[in-house]
């Protein structure tokens, strides 16, 4: 459990729901357990390591390293949801992964940004999130080789 010294005020949105208290992160979340998930983010110990003796991995989110562990297990490749949008074919690990994906083949976009003068709008929260760092000028993802700083983790795997 995260400290709660660390959480000194969860600040509540008009419309919004809870908004991180970190400066220039633009996330917002809809219940507190949320957020405080998310604080791990912003800190850099990794508590979780991956129990699996030829693997060094560690992570800041229990979540994340049982999402990691389905990489280990052997069945890992029957099971691969595919995009059935005609001529697509995309695959994913995991099926809620593609669900979001089918988002972007039928046009719905249930979130907008609400900065002044920009219409943007996205399929799933977390490109969202990603794009409003844009408008706050963060970069919250670091390379540990070179120290450059990314706006996504996709960005940062790119490089």
């Amino acid at each position: 459990m995260l400290n709660e010294n660390l959480a000194p005020e969860i600040k509540e949105l008009p419309f919004r729901g809870i908004k991180c208290y970190f400066e220039n992160c633009a996330t917002t979340f809809d219940k507190p357990c949320k957020l405080k998930q998310h604080l791990y983010a912003h800190f850099s110990t990794r508590l979780w390591k991956c129990p699996d003796p030829t693997c060094s991995k560690s992570f800041k989110m229990q979540q994340h390293l049982n999402y990691h562990m389905s990489t280990h297990r052997e069945e890992k490749s029957l099971q691969k949801a595919i995009c059935k949008f005609p001529g697509c074919e995309k695959e994913f690990r995991q099926q809620w992964i593609m669900k979001d994906h089918m988002l972007t083949h039928e046009n719905v976009y249930r979130f907008y940004c609400e900065y002044p003068k920009c219409d943007k709008k996205y399929n799933t929260r977390s490109n969202l999130e990603v794009h409003m760092r844009k408008h706050a000028g963060t970069k919250p993802f670091v390379c540990e080789l070179c120290n450059k700083k990314f706006i996504s983790k996709w960005n940062m795997s790119k490089h």
